[in-house]
């Protein structure tokens, strides 16, 4: 969104896709990857939206400081002298695909290589290489900075309105509208994401769309790092009572289910069990997310084989629990001859924002800047009505018809 929103102020149309890089991590080592825009979102659904937001194109002719990253570029040969390693050894499946789509920007090519394959070590958060490329014309060169940088910066201090908006401000609330209906996965992920609503609620994994089947989504932000976080101090982190207040509330819903075996809407929770398995130094970190595995596990239908035992969880339990995020994953890599987590943390988390904009109902916290993006996409597809919170004391319907706050770092 910062990044739109300055190329609104700058009457700028279209977006170079190649330089587009979504970040993916890997648990439990914690390193980070970068991946194309186009191997995650559907550039079709987002070119679709011109009237509102620049289009995205696959490449440009003639460009000043954009130049193509060969194989044996000079930046890999450094890296290979420094590591002893081959060019295969090297660079990873996921950089090869930022290889094989993007040149590099001149002379920042060097660094992008090194930061790219993983091997320099450096801090990019303490490198800002917009003095390097501002003189850039084709293609034109915005963001970077320390810290959280200058987007993201942007996209705070344009959020956060607290009189009468300026017009950068109501130009970022626009561009937030339809970005929510613009950014969309691409029809791969869609897929993945429909077949888990319906294997869990259905008993098939079938394409169907899970707006015609009955779930509710929450976001149950109980990560180890989420509970040591500062932002955590006033969320509530008992798993078992998040599900006890679930299940109180979903019997007041009134969700047609007569389609569903069993006649129960389903319950599908946007979590990461390898982040409820990250260690820690506080023992009372460690129990309380011990205490979250197991309930998990007790309670999901997902990721269990035993057949007479997910029998046994949809008849006792009021709603069946399910998720569609990284065990989800797991099946779909063995499914399509892929090692486990080839994509990292990006897609399982992709797959759990769409199904929880499509759902029926959404459950979020306020803490959470993934909750706070779905409340913001759902209010403006029309379900701002159904967005709610979860807190210490219940759960309780988002105010000003579903849109939340700004999200504030805390």
């Amino acid at each position: 969104v910062g990044l739109l929103a300055y190329a609104s102020s700058q009457n700028i149309t279209q977006l170079l896709m190649p330089t587009i890089l979504w970040t993916t991590q890997f648990r439990p080592s914690g390193s980070f990857l970068p991946v194309p825009m186009d191997v995650v979102f559907d550039a079709d659904i987002w070119n679709s939206y011109s009237e509102h937001l620049p289009i995205l194109v696959p490449n440009i002719e003639n460009g000043d400081c954009w130049k193509k990253n060969e194989r044996n570029a000079s930046a890999a040969e450094i890296m290979l002298k420094e590591t002893n390693k081959t060019y295969d050894e090297f660079v990873n499946p996921l950089t090869q695909m930022v290889f094989d789509r993007s040149p590099f920007l001149i002379p920042g090519r060097n660094l992008s290589v090194q930061f790219a394959a993983g091997g320099s070590g450096m801090n990019l958060r303490q490198v800002d290489l917009l003095p390097e490329v501002s003189h850039c014309k084709h293609p034109y060169v915005f963001g970077g900075g320390k810290g959280a940088g200058r987007l993201w910066n942007n996209y705070l201090h344009n959020t956060r309105i607290r009189k009468a908006p300026t017009a950068a401000q109501n130009d970022t609330l626009q561009i937030i509208k339809w970005v929510s209906q613009a950014l969309q996965p691409s029809k791969l992920w869609r897929d993945a994401a429909h077949e888990c609503v319906a294997y869990n609620m259905l008993g098939e994994a079938s394409k169907t769309h899970p707006a015609t089947i009955p779930y509710m989504a929450i976001h149950a932000r109980i990560e180890v790092d989420m509970i040591w976080h500062k932002c955590g101090q006033k969320m509530e982190f008992n798993l078992t009572k998040i599900f006890d207040m679930i299940d109180g509330f979903m019997d007041e819903q009134n969700l047609d289910v007569s389609k569903v075996p069993g006649k129960k809407a389903g319950v599908m929770v946007a979590v990461s069990r390898l982040g409820l398995l990250e260690d820690s130094n506080n023992a009372g970190i460690r129990q309380t997310a011990k205490l979250n595995y197991e309930t998990m596990i007790g309670r999901s239908l997902s990721g269990d084989n035993d057949t007479a035992r997910v029998a046994q969880k949809r008849s006792k339990f009021p709603h069946p629990v399910f998720e569609c995020g990284e065990l989800w994953m797991e099946r779909w890599y063995e499914e399509n001859d892929l090692p486990n987590n080839f994509y990292g943390s990006i897609i399982p988390s992709v797959l759990n924002f769409y199904l929880a904009t499509h759902a029926s109902i959404f459950i979020g916290t306020r803490q959470s800047s993934w909750s706070a993006a779905v409340w913001a996409a759902r209010y403006h597809q029309g379900l701002g009505s159904t967005n709610y919170e979860y807190t210490k004391s219940g759960i309780l319907q988002l105010e000003n018809g579903g849109m939340p706050d700004a999200h504030r770092a805390c």
